[in-house]
């Protein structure tokens, strides 16, 4: 990876911290992080007439697959007359939020920089990794001080099922917690582990070992997350490297990933137990689990498996409780819709990961990594929703979409080079 600046880097991180936590604040109600990362983002670029509206065709694409969910969904909760949030609201609300922010993000900080596709896109993740890193530190801290967590509470605005007083249970500066945050911080620390590799920084596998140390403080998700696609990657590419630095870093980042859980689930205190021991040494993982499988066990009638009942959150509805993604959309719109709602997804998350693997170096290596996250989006959907919203939806948006953007750019440009090209004179025969 090309040393791009420290003072560019630090701003995109900080930029990327504030569009994937979107933190808001308890005073004044509404501000958040986030609107104002896009406010200044924006001034800044009209200011100096550098603002560009990306184009994608996947993105419109996956729009045309997802419109008949999102228009069903629409007509539900006109009949029901209901205000609870439908699938159309949270999916439009995303993407419009993450479109904007790749807009301000390729303005201002990719579309004027001389380098390659590849370290493009590695700027991009390194730039999700240093923020997730500063999300860890905040974790960490939580964890040792609970004068910290108290003070960040009040600070806040309250989402969720979390606080920051919860004794076994730590968000760092971030509204909600939980699985979805761990989970998210799983995919970071997964990048680092790539960038460990593909950009030869050690610096990277640490702050894989940083974040997930962070993630074990906030949840078992994202634990799991890092055992199948951190470590089965390094496993499957750096321990068969050709260069002993590079199966050093692999094996450093393994064993370090395992010390990491080890700490992270010894008892540290019997009031102050860590989320790891909680769930998996107290027994609740088991009843989580059992909790899990019943929400699948529903015996819905056959109209609402046909168009749905209209509410992505399907409580208003007289529906039982329900965490995964796949059985709200069912909910909501049916199955027929929810199947057209989630290919449109997946033609977004598979064009970007094929954009990414074109521009690698080394195309397997990547090809296996961006695999791995796709499945693991999908996989995790049907635990809880995460593909499209959320700390895991807006991060892996906004990755994915913007490497099939950087792929796009460089082939216009190359369009444009082999046009401006001379056709070779030929002699005449």
């Amino acid at each position: 990876m090309r040393p791009f600046s420290k003072t560019r880097l630090a701003l995109s991180a900080t930029f990327v911290f504030c569009i994937v936590f979107n933190v808001e604040l308890a005073q004044p109600e509404g501000l958040s992080l986030s609107v104002l990362a896009l406010l200044i983002g924006t001034l800044v670029l009209v200011a100096t007439n550098r603002l560009v509206l990306v184009r994608e065709r996947r993105f419109l694409v996956s729009f045309g697959l997802t419109l008949p969910a999102l228009y069903l969904s629409f007509v539900h909760t006109q009949l029901l007359q209901s205000d609870a949030q439908t699938l159309a609201l949270l999916y439009l609300k995303t993407q419009v939020y993450v479109f904007v922010a790749i807009c301000v993000f390729w303005s201002l900080f990719l579309r004027a920089a001389r380098s390659t596709p590849e370290q493009l896109s590695q700027f991009v993740m390194a730039s999700i990794v240093w923020a997730f890193a500063a999300q860890a530190l905040f974790v960490l801290y939580s964890f040792v001080s609970p004068e910290f967590r108290a003070s960040i509470d009040g600070l806040l605005l309250a989402k969720g099922n979390l606080t920051g007083l919860e004794g076994f249970r730590f968000k760092g500066l971030a509204n909600s917690g939980g699985a979805n945050l761990s989970m998210a911080m799983s995919f970071a620390a997964a990048m680092a582990a790539y960038l460990a590799i593909a950009a030869r920084r050690p610096v990277y596998a640490m702050l894989a070992l940083l974040i997930l140390a962070a993630s074990a403080l906030v949840g078992r998700s994202g634990l799991v997350g890092f055992a199948v696609i951190g470590l089965a990657f390094l496993v499957r590419t750096l321990l068969a490297a050709d260069l002993p630095r590079l199966r050093t870093i692999g094996a450093l980042t393994v064993v370090g990933g395992l010390a990491a859980l080890g700490v992270a689930a010894a008892d540290m205190s019997p009031d102050d137990d860590t989320m790891l021991w909680w769930n998996w040494f107290s027994g609740e993982a088991v009843d989580s689990l059992g909790e899990l499988w019943g929400m699948y066990t529903h015996d819905p009638s056959i109209v609402d498996l046909l168009v749905g009942k209209g509410v992505f959150e399907v409580e208003p509805v007289g529906n039982a409780a329900s965490d995964p993604g796949y059985l709200k959309a069912v909910f909501a719109v049916g199955v027929p819709a929810a199947l057209l709602f989630y290919a449109g997804l997946l033609v977004v998350y598979v064009s970007g990961a094929r954009a990414f693997a074109s521009m690698a170096s080394n195309k397997r290596i990547a090809a296996t990594f961006v695999a791995l996250l796709v499945f693991l989006i999908f996989f995790y959907e049907s635990k809880e929703s995460m593909a499209f919203q959320n700390f895991t939806g807006r991060l892996m948006l906004f990755a994915f979409l913007l490497f099939k953007i950087i792929a796009a750019a460089d082939a216009v440009r190359q369009h444009r080079l082999g046009a401006a090209r001379p056709e070779p004179l030929h002699e005449p025969t």
